[in-house]
């Protein structure tokens, strides 16, 4: 006779464990595969009530549910496992196990009864301390499935309770179950979730965004935007000022990483809280770190993000628009000079201040070089490419001042290059105050 033909044989409401003696081990748990049956667990029932009946549960399938009072899916599991005994009558049982007092669960179902109406069709467990021993768990509500033949098939949640997965473990029939997996991490509420491991190692968050202060140890970091990534997307900037996470927020160019400073206008009462240098020298009090990390998405949407996170955090009114402001345009003439010989391409470390050199590279490349690292006339101008320059190109210039840009568009006149100074209407980020 099993443990389980033992504690029925009252076919009573509710049945009572006594605790295990004290010289008895506490029992190892038991996992899917294993026997559950006398030679395991060797225990004393009592009864609240006098004997009323026997229930046989010999060659039955035996649903576990451990429960709690306050436990809402718990509860609302109910009615289904009371219908699925019904329509398997003969072949299943389902048993509650409570750790609570016989008095705390007669009043639940009392109450239950008053208001709403609902009678119980379910045997539970009272005052239980032993079998949630076998059956560790944190969470509930916690299902159990024990075969006819005592082995445990397995321990799932109430979703993976239905009549399609008790008609195949009945016939044996191949199936899998997800299994439910209660995982004991520490957490604290006063802390934040995942950070040191409160509340385990994180690996499986789906949405991430986090601001913090300016954080020494980690880079300088501009910018880094990742749409494409085949486990998720991404953005990362890390000690800047504010003023860059908009600029990374509204660059809608995928080939540029943030609108540069020279396409930015600040229209704000007081700009230092928001900009990296003041008097010549980091402003650390107003740089920050931030992180977006979410699952696969598009360029725009990415972007959409981090503007709701920038006006969540800062509350600055940004926005795209068209001025007519002084602008460094790029032209070109017949460009066959220019055009690269080949030969191993020249990586951007030879592209600075004071020199250009570049060997079989697109000028687009060198362009963009420009524009982000703000060399020219110290990006105190937006830059317009209008070369039209197809292939790649060789450029050399030994040395330049690029702080003047008179002096760069002489250097590039050799290579039928042209740089001038244009009043047009341009494209910038105004950031204001909030209205």
């Amino acid at each position: 006779m099993t443990i389980i033909q033992k504690a029925l044989i009252a076919g009573l409401c509710f049945i009572s464990y006594k605790h295990l003696p004290a010289q008895q081990k506490i029992p190892a748990p038991l996992k899917v595969g294993d026997s559950f049956t006398e030679s395991i667990l060797n225990s004393q029932l009592t009864y609240p009530d006098s004997a009323a009946g026997h229930l046989d549960v010999s060659g039955k399938l035996l649903i576990l549910e451990f429960w709690d009072t306050r436990c809402g899916a718990c509860i609302d599991a109910f009615p289904k496992m009371e219908l699925l005994q019904r329509q398997f009558e003969g072949k299943l049982k389902v048993l509650l196990v409570t750790n609570e007092s016989k008095e705390r669960v007669k009043s639940f179902f009392a109450i239950r009864k008053s208001a709403r109406g609902l009678n119980n069709e379910l045997i539970s467990i009272v005052q239980d301390s032993i079998l949630r021993q076998f059956f560790p768990h944190i969470w509930e509500p916690h299902f159990i499935w024990i075969s006819s033949n005592g082995k445990v098939s397995s321990i799932t949640n109430a979703d993976e309770v239905n009549k399609e997965s008790i008609i195949a473990i009945m016939n044996n029939l191949p199936f899998n179950l997800p299994q439910k997996t209660d995982l004991e991490v520490s957490y604290d509420e006063n802390k934040l979730l995942f950070i040191n491991g409160n509340g385990g190692p994180g690996e499986r968050i789906l949405f991430h965004s986090v601001l913090s202060k300016y954080t020494p140890g980690l880079p300088f970091f501009m910018a880094s935007v990742n749409a494409d990534g085949s486990s998720g997307s991404s953005i990362q900037s890390f000690n800047q000022p504010i003023e860059r996470f908009y600029q990374i927020a509204y660059e809608r160019e995928k080939a540029e990483f943030f609108i540069p400073e020279s396409r930015t206008i600040l229209k704000l009462r007081d700009t230092v809280p928001f900009v990296g240098i003041l008097n010549g020298k980091l402003n650390y009090e107003s740089l920050y770190c931030y992180e977006l990390k979410v699952p696969k998405s598009d360029f725009s949407s990415l972007k959409d993000m981090m503007k709701t996170d920038l006006k969540r955090y800062f509350g600055l009114d940004a926005r795209i628009e068209k001025l007519i402001m002084p602008t460094l345009v790029f032209h070109a003439g017949d460009t066959t000079i220019v055009h690269s010989k080949g030969g191993h391409p020249q990586p951007d470390d030879e592209i600075s201040i004071f020199k250009v050199k570049i060997t079989n590279l697109s000028f687009s490349r060198l362009f963009r070089h420009w524009v982000l690292a703000e060399y020219v006339s110290d990006g105190k101008f937006p830059l317009v490419d209008e070369t039209n320059i197809r292939g790649n190109v060789d450029i050399n210039i030994p040395a330049v001042n690029m702080s003047d840009w008179k002096s760069l568009a002489a250097a590039l006149k050799p290579y039928n290059i042209y740089l001038e100074m244009e009043n047009r209407e341009t494209e910038v980020l105004v950031i204001r105050d909030a209205k």
